[in-house]
């Protein structure tokens, strides 16, 4: 084969990738009842917050440092426990309704990606994997807000390790979960280095880097339209971007029977 006929094929090969079936409609509409699910959520838990914060808003230390009235000292103290224990309650019931919603959707769209139904115990084992990918989310944050440097080279380059490293954690995130998702064995879906490297995975790593690069062009040429509309198509193109990045990495994805 020519290398012209090899470089034609492989371009049919990517664009038949761009395939939007009704499985793939329904992975949109899920992801974004989930987004918009999550907004109104935090919002409305910002709206309780506010309400807890009012009454320490007419809290004046100072003036009560300085008159040094026992009584009042202790009914000031008492306002102050109960907005801790009442702002870290919320907090807590914030982290895991926000928990319990967002894997419900997600669990709902692995298992449609694989064309299998959605059951209980599958979410209950989906929910400790999202608790395990979030810890080490968590970790990866702290140590990207510890890096800091003014030099402008290692700036760059860390920007390029922080890209490589997000895209690494997404895309062994996804086999995790479509691991989970097909065989329903939590232990399985932990050993995602015996299968995400192997030859299977090149095309569609690559397939995904170069939509990656041509969103990123198309971001630009988006910033000439009204920002209204240019963040609405953001976020339709971002949520098809992952759904269709998802949906090649099920397609392609090679699991020996265990």
């Amino acid at each position: 084969m020519t290398k012209e006929k090899l470089f034609s094929r492989n371009i049919k090969d990517y664009l038949d990738t761009f395939q939007f079936d009704k499985n793939f409609l329904k992975t949109v509409l899920l992801d974004w009842g989930l987004y918009t699910s999550l907004f109104v959520i935090i919002n409305f838990w910002s709206f309780l917050a506010q309400k807890i914060i009012e009454p320490m808003n007419a809290l004046d230390l100072e003036s009560l440092q300085a008159s040094m009235n026992t009584a009042q000292a202790e009914a000031s103290l008492s306002l102050i426990q109960g907005f801790i224990i009442q702002f870290v309650l919320a907090l807590l019931l914030l982290i895991i309704v926000v928990l319990a919603v967002y894997t419900l959707f997600k669990s709902n769209i692995w298992k449609s990606l694989v064309n299998k139904k959605f059951n209980w115990k599958y979410y209950g084992k989906a929910t400790s994997l999202n608790l395990i990918w979030g810890d080490i989310a968590l970790l990866l944050i702290l140590f990207f807000t510890s890096a800091f440097t003014t030099n402008k080279i290692l700036i760059f380059l860390l920007r390029i390790f922080i890209f490589i490293i997000v895209g690494l954690f997404f895309y062994l995130r996804s086999i995790s979960f479509i691991i989970l998702a097909k065989e329903d064995k939590f232990k399985n879906s932990l050993k995602i280095f015996k299968i995400a490297f192997k030859k299977w995975a090149i095309k569609p790593v690559i397939y995904i880097v170069i939509t990656v690069v041509l969103l990123s062009i198309g971001s630009y040429l988006l910033g000439l339209l009204p920002t209204i509309v240019s963040l609405v198509i953001s976020a339709l193109l971002i949520l098809m971007f992952w759904t269709w990045a998802r949906v090649l990495i099920v397609k392609n994805l090679k699991i020996k029977k265990r």
